[in-house]
């Protein structure tokens, strides 16, 4: 149940990052207190698989600091928090097919000439894919 409440509140933030091309902190606050909350509470992964997933999102949120955020910093938080929820293998299975999808539309965008090089394009839609494909191949959403 709780991959659910997961998935609504990246879909909220996709909108966010759609819309207004940020994400406000409060909103990545609130989803960090919950995601621990499911950790304490439900433990749906093993402590070394959320702390593994914990240092992918704090890799990411310097990756953010280093390259003057060509990766947002919204985005690093999310991928910090899907780390807690996730652990770090399923982390990883949701970053290969966000990266995986966005890499694919972005160059069928600059190949038609819809999309610059350096544009810079919203990423919560393809973390929300990513999250959908671990949830699909999981079988259902409720389970561990």
């Amino acid at each position: 149940m709780w991959k659910i409440g997961a998935g609504l509140f990246l879909f909220m933030g996709m909108l966010w990052d759609i819309r207004k091309r940020e994400v406000p902190m409060v909103y990545l606050l609130i989803g960090t207190i919950g995601a621990v909350a499911i950790q304490i509470w439900q433990r749906p992964q093993l402590w070394y698989e959320c702390l593994l997933g914990v240092i992918i999102g704090i890799l990411f949120c310097l990756l953010s600091k280093v390259t003057k955020e060509q990766i947002g910093y919204g985005d690093s938080w999310m991928i910090l928090n899907l780390g807690i929820c996730f652990g770090a293998w399923k982390l990883l299975v949701i970053l290969a097919l966000g990266f995986g999808v966005c890499s694919l539309i972005t160059v069928v965008g600059v190949l038609r000439k819809k999309l610059r090089r350096k544009e810079r394009i919203p990423f919560y839609p393809f973390l929300m894919i990513g999250v959908a494909g671990v949830m699909l191949w999981e079988g259902d959403g409720y389970g561990r």
